[in-house]
């Protein structure tokens, strides 16, 4: 049989095809910025803690290199959606090769995934957001200095910078308790305790960088892009946990109809929809 009589591949096989490029590709990303810049999201987080701790004192803001890295970061986000979090952020990339590393060696054992329950996803969550409120309140009040020394991300950025001086046990003992988590869940942190996802969570984002779904064309009782998705969330742009979404892709290389996308522009006038799919 010649190459041009071979039989063409199926929808099945060039979605696993592609999901597993994609899943490289973003891999490839992920260490690249690991090793390369793994201090970005504490420089980011800087940033915020600046900012309260200058308003707590009555001082003025210099534009340094944190409120820089924050501006960036921030119009970022607004521009291209939560990208950050989901490939240039270390934290998040940890979270991501402990959970998976973790979860190879549990199929090999008859141990099971820990499941979530929706409510209680939802409900830890919100905590993030408390996490981000008491730093802010830290800052404001001129007491983080005083307590810095036992943050995990403060644990994190020692290591990978090589210096441990000035961190408190109770920061390795916090970040051992985040792995713990991570193990548990893919994106344990990220979801549940990152103040900085906390704030980009809060952020709108351009419509053009958001996955949407066509859910008048979805498969009755699919849901395999929510089941995907490391965060438990729908691909809809008009609902109020959209903002969780950290720009994996995974949805779209899921759906088996093609109808997850990510573009989407308003038509208007007749008030349709174009679809513009560059998975």
């Amino acid at each position: 049989m010649t190459q041009t009589q071979r039989k063409a591949p199926s929808a099945a096989a060039r979605r696993k095809r592609d999901m597993a490029v994609h899943r490289w590709t973003r891999s490839a990303i992920q260490i690249l910025f690991f090793a390369l810049a793994p201090g970005l999201f504490s420089g980011a987080f800087n940033g915020v803690k600046y900012l309260f701790t200058q308003i707590g004192a009555v001082q003025g803001i210099e534009f340094n290199s944190f409120v820089v890295l924050l501006v960036a970061t921030v119009v970022f986000t607004v521009l291209f959606g939560r990208f950050f979090c989901g490939y240039a952020c270390a934290f998040g990339t940890l979270g991501d090769i402990v959970f998976h590393v973790f979860d190879a060696l549990r199929s090999k054992t008859p141990f099971p995934r820990v499941k979530f329950p929706l409510p209680l996803v939802r409900a830890l969550s919100l905590v993030k957001y408390a996490v981000l409120a008491a730093v802010c309140a830290a800052c404001v009040l001129g007491v983080w200095q005083g307590v810095s020394g036992m943050s995990p991300w403060v644990a994190f950025a020692g290591f990978t910078s090589g210096s441990l001086e000035g961190i408190q046990t109770a920061a390795f003992v916090l970040l051992g308790f985040v792995i713990v988590g991570m193990i548990a869940r893919e994106r344990f942190f990220c979801q549940f305790l990152c103040p900085m996802g906390a704030v980009f969570s809060l952020l709108p984002v351009l419509g053009f960088s958001e996955f949407t779904r066509r859910r008048e064309h979805c498969a009755k009782k699919c849901g395999r892009c929510q089941e995907t998705c490391p965060v438990d969330i729908w691909p809809d742009a008009d609902t109020l946990v959209h903002g969780e979404c950290i720009g994996c892709g995974r949805c779209a290389d899921a759906c088996p109809m093609a109808n997850v996308n990510l573009v989407a522009l308003e038509k208007g006038g007749a008030g349709g929809k174009i679809i513009l799919n560059i998975q």
